[in-house]
């Protein structure tokens, strides 16, 4: 997954079985690394999901029955419909056969987040060895279906795809301008992961609840302790990692603006801490 949040890409294509002349290539993001495209099926009798038993992976289910159902798709888990989804772990019988009628050969790289789609005339199954494989290859599932209920298309492919970088996030100040509020954030995170960003980044200068230092962020305007917790475990079940950034010696104006922290400024109220002034350490770690 050669990945650009800021540009679309388009995976390669190849004619559909049978066809004479090519297809659209697929718009994909970010663009998997092979896409061998096969045909598209209606889903007039909507789609059926095989639920794994691992806990993770039925997650990476339900999260594509969701979207399947945002479309106003028919969902029905094991029963009849017209496409028949399944998560498959590598390492089983039934991976191998997938992976190697689809000419697909599972390499070391794809171990940590890489997965494959595999398909054939009503089947579309996701082969991954990790539960973050097993849910980015939902979300590429997600981007294969066009338009809406029982006219509702998916493109039925074989893939086989893994990340270029360990680390793929997002970097968000929440010291400027209105604090978003907790299901915002929740939101950004859904997205996110939709195009497999792995790291969300929020930056903090006065707007995380500090137990020693509460002045400068008052209720309403900081992000709580439970609500730090509550994002964070919340971001784990989609594999993003919440990673924070707090601001240390500069752009601290909104802490050095009280009379309580300006002998710690380089200048009064300024922006600055002065790193000779015996407080300023003491502050910096009660905030850290």
């Amino acid at each position: 997954m050669r990945f650009s949040i800021f540009s679309l890409m388009f995976a390669a294509a190849v004619a559909s079985v049978g066809a004479q002349t090519p297809v659209a290539p697929l718009a994909l993001i970010p663009q998997p690394r092979q896409v061998t495209r096969l045909h598209d099926l209606t889903l007039g009798r909507g789609v059926s999901i095989t639920l794994p038993s691992n806990a993770r992976d039925r997650f990476a289910a339900r999260d594509l029955g969701d979207a399947f159902k945002a479309s106003h798709v028919r969902v029905v888990y094991d029963g009849a419909a017209s496409v028949r989804i399944e998560f498959v772990r590598t390492g089983t019988a039934r991976a191998r056969t997938l992976l190697r009628e689809a000419q697909i050969t599972w390499s070391a790289p794809m171990d940590a987040e890489g997965y494959a789609i595999v398909s054939d005339d009503s089947h579309l199954n996701v082969v991954a060895q990790t539960a973050a494989g097993m849910f980015y290859g939902a979300q590429t599932v997600k981007q294969l279906v066009d338009g809406e209920g029982a006219t509702a298309t998916v493109h039925l492919v074989n893939v086989s795809d893994w990340p270029a970088m360990r680390y793929r996030g997002f970097h968000d100040d929440l010291s400027r301008g209105p604090l978003p509020t907790l299901e915002f954030q929740k939101y950004q995170i859904r997205t996110l992961a939709a195009y497999k960003v792995n790291v969300f980044s929020p930056y903090f200068e006065n707007t995380l609840y500090y137990d020693a230092n509460p002045v400068p962020a008052p209720p309403g305007g900081a992000m709580t302790h439970a609500q730090v917790k509550e994002l964070v475990a919340y971001a784990a079940r989609y594999h993003v990692d919440v990673i924070p950034e707090q601001e240390a010696f500069g752009h601290l104006h909104h802490m050095l603006k009280y009379d309580l922290y300006s002998d710690l400024a380089e200048t009064p109220h300024g922006h600055v801490l002065a790193p000779g002034q015996p407080g300023s350490m003491t502050l910096i770690k009660q905030m850290f």
